[in-house]
Parts: structure tokens; sequence; C-alpha cells
């Protein structure tokens, strides 16, 4: 029989793992019931060793292991939603099961999404991948320097992460504190660094979050719009990710369900999230449903 394809998305309070499988049977709605009892249930640990027993666990009972209070799940079959579910609390502090619908913060899977924002700027002629980066941006530059010479920053080597463009990743800013403009994450004058060119462009591939910074502020200023409200227009609803948003910060609407931000100890973050003005680097929520309904044919 021909193995079928299936993709499972975990989203949870501290995580998010894409992981494919395959699978050469073939469910009947009556079964998928039973599939995922069997799944919740065979959990495998990350190294199999040969002659030895499998030891298989249960998603609670791992969940309760590694702290996760909430956990979402959504697996995509022939490119095609075939269930989800969700499991836990919204936070450790509040009554509140986690369901198909609860928002988590999507992280870094928020870059793909950035990424098919810029591309449909590429489809429709308004930008070129290969063009300096620069011509494109209002307001902020990226600074010429020793490693810009020979190499300029372009839009492909933003994408791909070998633009030699400094800044990992962002912390975000507690519910309490006013964040900073997109200019002013680029000048340092958050919590972050300056993002600058440290590595001759082309050289090597290093992930950035800072050369999504870049992105960001090319949307906006290309289309002269929000970026938040360009990316609902222009992939969101395209997809019908319909529970899915790039506010920042988050409207209070959406608070009835949306899971918190919890540490590594399980314990929930002051405010119960962080806000991230640095949004087309990791400033998705989405749910794990409409994250895979992209794959929909």
């Amino acid at each position: 029989m021909k193995a079928k394809k299936t993709l499972i998305l975990f989203i949870c309070t501290m995580l998010l793992i894409p992981i494919s499988c395959l699978t050469c049977n073939t469910m009947s709605a009556q079964n998928i019931q039973k599939e995922i009892k069997t799944f919740e249930n065979s959990l495998l640990p990350p190294i199999l060793v040969n002659d030895q027993p499998v030891v298989k666990f249960n998603i609670m009972e791992r969940m309760k292991h590694h702290n996760i209070p909430g956990l979402s799940i959504a697996v995509v079959r022939d490119g095609k939603l075939h269930w989800a579910k969700g499991y836990g609390k919204r936070t450790t502090e509040k009554e509140g099961l986690v369901n198909e619908q609860t928002l988590f913060q999507a992280a870094s899977v928020t870059k793909p999404f950035t990424a098919l924002g810029i591309l449909k700027l590429v489809e429709n002629r308004k930008i070129h991948l290969d063009d300096d980066v620069n011509n494109y941006l209002k307001g902020w530059q990226i600074s010429e320097n020793e490693f810009t010479k020979k190499e300029k920053v372009t839009v492909r080597r933003l994408l791909s992460h070998t633009a030699g463009i400094s800044g990992h990743g962002f912390d975000g800013y507690a519910q309490s504190e006013n964040f900073p403009t997109t200019i002013e994450v680029l000048n340092g004058e958050g919590n972050s660094r300056r993002v600058t060119v440290d590595n001759t462009p082309g050289k090597a591939w290093r992930y950035s979050g800072g050369g999504y910074v870049i992105l960001q502020k090319l949307i906006e200023d290309v289309t002269g719009t929000p970026f938040a409200t360009y990316m609902d227009n222009e992939v969101l609803t395209p997809l019908n990710m319909t529970n899915s948003t790039f506010q920042q910060p988050l409207d209070r609407d959406r608070y009835k369900n949306v899971s918190s931000a919890h540490n590594n100890a399980g314990e929930v973050v002051v405010g119960d999230w962080h806000n991230y003005p640095e949004t087309a680097a990791g400033g998705l929520w989405s749910t794990s449903k409409d994250i895979v309904l992209k794959f929909k044919k």
C-alpha cells in the first residue's frame, strides 16, 4: 500500500514543533478517535536504541514532565486537516482549557509567513529579490561599512538569513511597558542592540531576527500600510487563517481564549505574555489548526 504522508504540528505554551512522519493506514472518520487515543499513548523518546525495549509515553504525562500546562495539536494528511485537539490548561494560574481555537504565540514560526508577505510583493513586481534593500527603505537605511563595500544586503539574503545581519532574537516587552517603533528597534533604542551588518552579505548563513525586522520595515515602506494590516489582507485572509493575527498588542476581545506564556518551570510570565514590536520576526498569534490549514488543497 502506498504510504500516506502526515504532518503533525504541536503548538504549546512553551514551544512549537513540526514533525513529519509516514503512515500506511487510511483512517475513516469513525476511526479517528481511536487513532487519537493511540497517538496520545504512543509518544516515543528522542533516541531509540537497537535491541532495547521501546518505551512509550502518554501525552499528559509528558506535559507534566516538561512543565507544559497546555498543548494544541493539528494533524494534516494528504494536504487536508485530519484532526485537531487541545490538551491541558491555557494557564497554570486560571481556569480555562485549551481547545482548537486557543491562540498561542507562534514565535519564530512567524518568519515563514512574513516571507510569504514579501514574496507577494515580489510576485506583484513591487520589489525584486536581488535588489539592495536600501532601495526600498524610507526614513531608515542600513549603514554602509567595510562589510558592504563589495556585497549588499538584498531581500533574498534577508529572507535566507545570509545577509550578515546582527540580532538573533528578541525578548519582547512586558504588558506594562511601552514598546518601541520599528525604527527604534532597528536603532537599538529598545531592549535589544542596534541591527547592523557585521559580516559580509552572502558569505555565510546565520539566523537573524534582526533581518526580519528590516523586512517588516520594507513591507511598511513599500505598501504604505501597517505590517499587521498588510499581513492580514495579503497572507492570513487568503490562507483562511481566521483565528490568527499579527496585532501587537493583542486585541482584548481575543483574551478569552489565549494561552499565557510560561517559563521552563511552567510558571506564567508577568502579565501573561510579552508583546513583540519585532512582529515580522516573532509576533504572530495563531492556532495549530490555522497554521496547518495552509496545506489544505
